[in-house]
């Protein structure tokens, strides 16, 4: 089993993480120059795809017309969450729009359908 990381905080707290292989603390506090750059990285990486540098995460989509359109749009951002390239909480909030677009869409459609069912009756 792998050793506790040995930091301490000022606090007098130890860090309950378990400490990286070769090494005596963990990911979070390794002083180790190789293991600080590898850490930089993962938050100038982090960084990024939290907040997307402003950059659109699909830049050519549109907004769907048609369910199947609603159903391409969510296939295509499921796979782009599966594959790390999107955050969750943009997939969630795409679901749902998806959702409502096709609630919304079908309210519309079965509406028309009474009207003209109404105007057959009346006709």
């Amino acid at each position: 089993m792998p050793a506790q990381c040995d930091f301490v905080s000022s606090t007098g707290i130890q860090c309950r993480s378990f400490a990286i292989k070769k090494d005596t603390r963990c990911f979070s506090h390794s002083e180790k120059p190789d293991v600080i750059e590898r850490r930089t990285k993962a938050r100038v990486k982090g960084g990024f795809n939290a907040r997307s540098n402003g950059k659109a995460i699909m830049p050519n989509a549109q907004p769907p017309q048609t369910i199947k359109e609603a159903e391409t749009l969510l296939a295509n951002v499921t796979a782009k969450l599966l594959r790390g390239e999107i955050d969750v909480k943009v997939a969630s909030v795409v679901s749902k729009l998806c959702r409502d677009f096709t609630r919304v869409h079908k309210d519309g459609h079965l509406e028309r359908e009474i009207e003209e069912l109404k105007q057959k009756l009346v006709s």
